[in-house]
């Protein structure tokens, strides 16, 4: 869907989103929330309740100082109660805190936000609805810049602590995820009740994820300054399920997965640099594992299977392209097919940024050698073998197995997707812990669906830290 009209104009790159997840980390941070508290009326002072007010308060404090780093910028603070439900502050509690702040002046909703606006039907796109639909325009505040003068507002460093453990998105229809989608808001997630519906499964994912924050809020992650202002820590993450199933998704989400690359090096832990230990072609090669179907290189050992795939493209030639190019390339069909669920997908995505020349049958050609590549691509489809449901799910689980023993051996981690944050110091023995758990999970995984091989693969990985070259570790078949 498209939106004839959307009003205000939104920059989303300069919205900071609001969550009630954030504590005081330093003196001057405590300071902080400490004056502004008492700047307000009405807060309460017993003990349990005064706690859950500054939560509240601390973390509009941390995102309003993230505001103040981006000329024009402005919070988001959605009015939909549901929203609130995963955490551990009461919804009641966000709204009078909201209503107190724009009473003091503190915050002002931006006009034509928090409403529904029209979105007119998308004329290209041949599933949109045939009449349009109703969007959500979710709230955005502009923050006085008052804020500047409590004392240590600058200085301030808050810790991320309280994100939920588990969150489970509901299963959506198309209509229902493009409205979102062209809102940008998150999906919708399942509620108390029908969280505890789901089980043991539910109950041992939370149990899990709590037992991971204890050693990250023992050993927290620095996130880099950022322009003049302070690190901001983080000991906490979210596992995001999807399609109202325990087997569906499942990865980890927290404030270290929404930077680039290039920053989440310059993060430390205990004041240590870090290494990002990372699988190499990570979701066809599991993919392929999990299914017991080897990646077809010509060699007994490989450390970047996308040059087997250019391999197979000798015929498609731009002078001026690159091989970086069309690794590129390559990579955005692999995650098209993936992402989709659709091994033979005919064309890009109108999102794609890849330009596929049309009389070279350029799209075809390179899923093709996808194909030859990484033969396990013919499995995929809609329902769950695709890169949201059942990878996602397996890849997040072989990282959890890997943290857990980790964490046995002393060593706290960070979970980025398929990637690994450790300290640089404990780069070997994370590297084997982490090859030797997907292998045992993979040959496990084959013999329990009694897939064609019992694959005992070696993976690929690549280590990279902020002061070195990228290090590429050879895999093979055992």
């Amino acid at each position: 869907m498209t939106c004839t009209k959307l009003t205000p104009e939104i920059d989303w790159d300069k919205l900071v989103p609001f969550r009630p997840i954030l504590t005081p980390y330093n003196d001057a941070a405590r300071q902080c929330l400490g004056e502004f508290f008492n700047q307000i009326d009405g807060l309460p002072t017993t003990e349990v309740r005064k706690a859950k007010y500054e939560i509240v308060l601390g973390s509009f404090l941390a995102a309003a100082q993230s505001v103040s780093l981006k000329p024009g910028g402005r919070m988001t603070w959605p009015h939909n109660s549901n929203i609130w439900t995963p955490y551990s502050v009461g919804k009641d509690i966000i709204r009078r805190v909201r209503e107190m702040l724009v009473a003091g002046g503190f915050i002002k909703m931006v006009e034509g936000t928090g409403i529904r606006e029209f979105a007119d039907r998308d004329n290209d796109d041949p599933d949109a609805p045939k009449h349009g639909s109703w969007v959500d325009i979710p709230a955005i505040y502009e923050i006085d810049n008052k804020l500047e003068d409590l004392t240590g507002f600058g200085e301030a460093e808050w810790i991320e602590s309280l994100r939920p453990g588990v969150l489970v998105s509901k299963a959506e229809d198309y209509l229902a995820r493009n409205r979102r989608k062209l809102a940008n808001l998150p999906s919708p997630k399942l509620g108390k009740t029908e969280l505890r519906k789901l089980g043991k499964p539910y109950r041992e994912a939370v149990i899990a994820v709590n037992a991971l924050k204890v050693a990250w809020q023992q050993h927290p992650l620095c996130m880099p300054a950022t322009g003049n202002r302070p690190s901001r820590y983080v000991a906490t993450a979210t596992r995001v399920f999807h399609y109202g199933s325990m087997t569906s998704g499942g990865r980890y989400y927290g404030a270290f997965t929404n930077i680039k690359g290039k920053q989440r090096l310059e993060c430390t832990i205990d004041g240590n640099k870090v290494a990002q230990i990372d699988i190499s072609a990570s979701q066809p090669t599991l993919f392929s594992s999990l299914l017991g179907e080897k990646v077809n290189v010509d060699q007994d050992k490989w450390t970047d299977t996308y040059t087997h795939i250019l391999a197979q493209l000798e015929n498609i030639y731009h002078p001026n392209e690159s091989d970086e190019g069309r690794v590129k390339k390559a990579k955005s069909v692999i995650m098209e097919l993936i992402g989709t669920g659709n091994p033979n997908k005919a064309s890009q995505s109108k999102q794609s940024k890849y330009a596929f020349s049309s009389s070279l049958q350029e799209w075809d050609a390179y899923r093709s050698a996808c194909h030859h590549v990484f033969p396990a691509l013919k499995h995929l489809n809609t329902e769950h073998m695709n890169g949201p449901g059942f990878l996602s799910f397996h890849e997040s689980e072989m990282l959890r197995e890997t943290m857990e023993d980790l964490v046995s051996k002393g060593i706290t981690s960070y979970p980025v997707h398929d990637c690994l944050l450790v300290e640089a110091c404990h780069e070997e023995e994370a590297v084997d812990c982490y090859r030797s758990t997907i292998n045992a999970y993979v040959k496990g995984h084959c013999l329990k669906y009694n897939r064609p091989t019992i694959l005992d693969i070696m993976i690929p990985l690549t280590v990279e830290m902020s002061d070195q070259e990228k290090k590429y570790i050879e895999g093979w078949y055992r």
